[in-house]
């Protein structure tokens, strides 16, 4: 069955959710504030565990967090929602010193386990469905097989994309991997080819080391990105490319280097600076051996191949450039110079 959430304020109540949890399954994951909190808990936690009813070889992990002020989190609401099968109480964060002060004492069985984001968004009623603080727990592995939109995300178990899915977006005001933690966007052996985006927001929300608008790791943490593979990211014109033209001819194969239909392609200037050239972006249409075909005309010529200069030769030519980069992170950047 799935691990029951539990968020608490102090030690009585960890002992009063655990109680009423045992009823319905045998993991737990018990979210604590402050120092002082998490450990009484972890301790109160193991003697509930003690009596009948407990699973066998039950873990108790405690991570500690900056303490606060009890006034700070007295008003925070249990939903009644624990009292239902599979449910999950939820401890409502109202500021970011609250959402900084969180630590998990995770009570576990031997096994974790694996669900798909969709789910967890479709069943869940707390934060993470609400776009509010999002937290993957150390035992589970969550698969992104959706847009996933939050106020933060923090990961201590493992979120993987779904490499299958095009297109797909996480948004967050930061996204942190926490020890342990592990985000993956495709491996060496898979990578992930389609279109994956992670979007950093416009947050008020603050970490104590990162700072905010971030994705990072701490300690242990991993990010493993592998995306779409090129051979070979630009080339040069073997041959001068006329302003008007659709075709260009380049000195390398752009199947050979990993090109596709689709990509866009930026062709460098040649045009002397008092003419006004510039460099120019297009997309490609279709592909021959060693050419590309453009949906956009050149606005200007483009040199390729080689040259006389002062009875010499040299190879003076455009570069052009696949600016493909199926795999991007990027955010709101209008505030920042």
């Amino acid at each position: 069955q799935s691990p029951q959430r539990i968020y608490c304020v102090d030690a009585a109540a960890t002992v009063a959710m655990i109680k009423l949890a045992r009823t319905f399954t045998s993991t737990w994951v018990v979210l604590c504030f402050g120092n002082s909190a998490a450990a009484s808990a972890s301790s109160e936690a193991s003697e509930a565990c003690g009596g009948e009813g407990c699973a066998d070889g039950v873990d108790v992990l405690t991570r500690f967090a900056p303490k606060v002020e009890t006034s700070r989190v007295a008003a925070a609401s249990m939903d009644s929602a624990l009292l239902q099968r599979g449910s999950t109480a939820q401890l409502r964060l109202d500021t970011d010193a609250e959402a900084t002060a969180l630590s998990e004492v995770q009570l576990r069985g031997n096994r974790s386990r694996t669900i798909a984001w969709s789910s967890v968004v479709s069943t869940l009623t707390g934060s993470c469905a609400t776009r509010g603080h999002c937290v993957v727990p150390e035992s589970e592995v969550w698969i992104l097989d959706s847009s996933m939109q939050v106020e933060t995300l923090t990961i201590w178990g493992t979120l993987k994309w779904d490499i299958t899915k095009d297109d797909l977006k996480l948004q967050a005001g930061y996204v942190l991997v926490e020890d342990g933690g592990h985000l993956e966007i495709g491996t060496s052996s898979a990578p992930m080819d389609l279109r994956a985006t992670i979007y950093i927001t416009k947050s008020a929300h603050n970490h104590l080391e990162f700072g905010d608008r971030f994705l990072g790791g701490h300690g242990s943490g991993r990010i493993d990105i592998h995306g779409r593979k090129l051979e070979q990211t630009w080339t040069l014109l073997s041959e001068n490319a006329p302003a008007g033209t659709k075709v260009l001819h380049l000195k390398h194969d752009p199947t050979t280097m990993g090109w596709r239909v689709g990509d866009h392609v930026g062709v460098a200037t040649t045009t002397p600076h008092t003419k006004n050239g510039r460099s120019t972006v297009h997309t490609i249409t279709s592909m021959g051996q060693h050419s590309l075909s453009l949906a956009e005309p050149l606005e200007f010529e483009h040199w390729g191949g080689h040259r006389e200069v002062a009875g010499r030769r040299f190879e003076l030519a455009a570069e052009v450039v696949n600016m493909e980069r199926n795999v991007r992170i990027t955010g709101d950047h209008d505030d920042i110079e």
